[in-house]
């Protein structure tokens, strides 16, 4: 039971910090209030207009919620780092990609957030590979 809580932890610390950043994101970019979002031409053209800000802002959101969600689900259940880190890495890597078929976004913004948050569960699961649950709370 314990490892299903860490990983449901994780996720939702994750998916938390995600949600935040795209709060803050469209706070620094507020969406035109008559951009059709039925329409891919449209939601291209807005996104390739965004500032890089936006995008700096969407990026460390989604790699700090990899990053920190994972990292708390191997806190919680540290005999299964290495489980945990990928299960919450890979929910947020899945959406993500999700993400990136609704709305368009730049390229290269795409290949970096893929790059990194395929990277980051494995950093997750190198960083806890020594913890033990006798030593977690140390």
């Amino acid at each position: 039971m314990r490892p299903f809580v860490a990983i449901l932890i994780g996720i939702i610390v994750a998916f938390t910090l995600v949600s935040v950043g795209d709060v803050i994101s469209h706070q620094i970019v507020p969406a035109p209030t008559d951009l059709d979002l039925q329409n891919r031409t449209a939601l291209a053209e807005y996104a390739h207009s965004l500032p890089w800000t936006v995008f700096a802002v969407l990026y460390a959101a989604m790699l700090l919620g990899s990053f920190c969600g994972g990292s708390l689900a191997c806190l919680i259940s540290p005999s299964r780092a290495k489980v945990n880190a990928w299960v919450v890495g890979g929910l947020v890597l899945l959406g993500a990609i999700g993400n990136f078929v609704m709305i368009p976004h730049p390229p290269a913004f795409v290949g970096l957030t893929l790059v990194s948050l395929l990277t980051s569960p494995l950093a997750v699961s190198r960083l806890f590979r020594g913890v033990t649950p006798a030593n977690s709370a140390a």
